[in-house]
């Protein structure tokens, strides 16, 4: 099977969706199908930051990506759109991939590319719905302070009949989501749940691979040398939640001094942040970008995972942070409370297999870091619940899985078009 997957966000843009488009196309490779990746053409400037050079670029390779040339947009310095009047150039060039499935991540001009090329060429269309736009947009408020509210609404009006209505199947990553676009979005088309993989085997590593990276970090970092990291890893911006973070490390450190804060990544808000800590740079460090190896290197080599956000769809990094085996404290939101685990029956209710989720609380939060720190066994249970719950996340069942949506949206194309039987 030959697969175009169309989408607005690719590395070097890191974001949930990248690593979407990024896990699954690697993992569809090796179950022996092809890809080819249309995507937003992004400035070399972008590169995120390498400490390692262990990758293999084999799967990468073997992935067709057709860059086309793309704007930046005003509100956003991270983030580009295509140039619309390429349109002509990048169907002659799908053409010659000649794709069976057309799948869609992005409501923008690659949306447009994409459904154009299904309609002409009767392909199948299937759309993954990765952003709850009523909740995204208003993060943009500080940016755009005049924002209308009735924009988040006017935007899922658009998206449902403009976008929705041209797919013949849509995935959602979580169950709430799917549960919205059937109740609340009146979606017609069939959703079918299909949470983001994650390549479990990136995030294993030897302690020789972790001792040895912990050297080099170590000395581009000397703040860290001999401390226990607290990481962040994440788009650092406002609705990250970033504050609060920077509000308890003062108090963690002075009890224990043993720790230090760790921000891996970049965003639209990473010089503001940085300039705010200018004078607590002995225990917080900004990494910038970090290439996927490195991250997850940096995961390994850390001691816990801490994850304020208010407004995540998916909680990848989370994810990714206990496939490390790392316990995570995190403010209870929509996509951390999904891939933590359950209440676990007669303990408090913040606790999970994999760490603590807490109320939006700077106390209970603090608190619970302490423990972690403090109790060694209590971290042993933790660390080991997380690697075992985060195996629910693993890629190759979950491609697999793709495979049967993407045979679905081909039997649905048929009996539409050729009024043939499902």
């Amino acid at each position: 099977m030959k697969i175009a997957m169309f989408t607005d966000a690719y590395w070097p843009r890191i974001n949930g969706v990248t690593v979407a488009v990024d896990t699954f196309s690697k993992a569809l490779v090796r179950l022996g199908h092809e890809v080819m990746i249309i995507c937003s053409q992004y400035p070399e400037a972008g590169t995120p930051r390498k400490i390692s050079s262990k990758m293999n670029l084999s799967e990468v390779n073997r992935i067709k990506v057709l860059r086309v040339p793309s704007h930046g947009l005003f509100f956003s310095h991270e983030d580009r759109m295509a140039k619309p009047y390429r349109s002509i150039w990048v169907q002659q060039e799908v053409h010659k991939f000649d794709p069976d499935i057309i799948h869609i991540h992005s409501e923008f001009i690659m949306f447009n590319f994409g459904s154009t090329y299904a309609q002409l060429f009767r392909k199948p269309l299937v759309y993954t719905f990765h952003t709850l736009w009523e909740d995204y947009i208003p993060s943009y408020s500080h940016v755009m302070p005049h924002l209308p509210l009735f924009l988040p609404f006017l935007a899922i009006r658009i998206i449902r009949k403009f976008i929705f209505a041209q797919a013949d199947i849509i995935t959602a990553p979580t169950a709430k989501m799917v549960e919205l676009l059937h109740k609340k979005w009146k979606v017609k088309q069939d959703v079918e749940l299909l949470p983001t993989g994650i390549e479990s085997a990136l995030f294993k590593h030897s302690k020789v691979e972790v001792n040895v990276f912990r050297d080099v970090f170590d000395s581009l970092f000397p703040e860290v040398k001999d401390k226990k990291i607290l990481l962040f890893s994440g788009r650092i911006a406002q609705e990250k939640n970033i504050n609060f973070l920077l509000s308890i490390a003062p108090d963690i450190v002075q009890k224990h001094p043993e720790a230090v804060f760790v921000f891996a990544g970049n965003g639209p808000d990473y010089y503001y942040f940085q300039s705010k800590t200018e004078n607590m740079q002995d225990y917080i460090i900004w990494t910038d970008y970090l290439d996927r190896e490195t991250i997850s290197l940096l995961y390994a080599a850390s001691s816990i995972f801490l994850f304020p956000s208010l407004t995540e769809t998916q909680g990848l990094v989370t994810i990714e942070a206990m496939m490390s085996g790392l316990p995570v404290v995190a403010i209870a939101a929509e996509g951390t409370i999904n891939v933590m685990g359950p209440p676990i029956a007669g303990k408090d209710k913040d606790e999970r297999p994999s760490g603590f989720l807490v109320d939006n609380n700077q106390e209970a939060f603090k608190k619970r870091v302490c423990q972690l720190l403090e109790d060694e066994t209590l971290y042993r249970e933790k660390s080991e619940g997380a690697l075992a719950y985060s195996q629910n996340w693993d890629i190759a069942p979950l491609a697999q899985r793709l495979v049967q949506i993407y045979q679905k949206a081909e039997k649905t194309m048929r009996k539409i078009f050729f009024k043939e039987n499902p």
